[in-house]
């Protein structure tokens, strides 16, 4: 068990400073390094646009609807995707199954649902 941090008051006996045990101290900079490399990794990553596996770009490429390969490539079911997007399941189904082709606004919901551009649905 490590001992507290020693807090010094100043002349109004508002918290100034604090004095930590020196395994505190390297706990916390170890602790805040890591953050860091965190933080610089998420920013890497930002900046990198996303890639999807072969078998995605094979089964968009074979002619599978867009919507319904990137909807089960996120793990989401039509009603989720629908709740999502503000559209109705049986939309969202017409849809992937070829009925209707959706609106340029719908299809960006849906796009913007899925975390895709609106060119990659179409």
């Amino acid at each position: 068990m490590t001992k507290p941090a020693q807090i010094i008051r100043d002349q109004n006996g508002n918290p100034a400073f604090a004095v930590l045990p020196i395994e505190e101290y390297e706990r916390l900079i170890e602790a805040a390094d890591e953050a860091e490399a965190i933080r610089t990794c998420d920013a890497y990553r930002a900046d990198r646009p996303e890639t999807f596996p072969a078998d995605l770009a094979d089964r968009l490429l074979n002619g599978e609807n867009p919507v319904k390969v990137f909807r089960e490539y996120r793990g989401m079911t039509q009603k989720q995707l629908g709740e999502a997007a503000s559209v109705n399941q049986s939309y969202v189904s017409q849809i992937e199954a070829g009925g209707r082709v959706g609106t340029i606004e719908v299809l960006k919901r849906l796009a913007d649902a899925l975390g895709v551009d609106l060119d990659d649905l179409a």
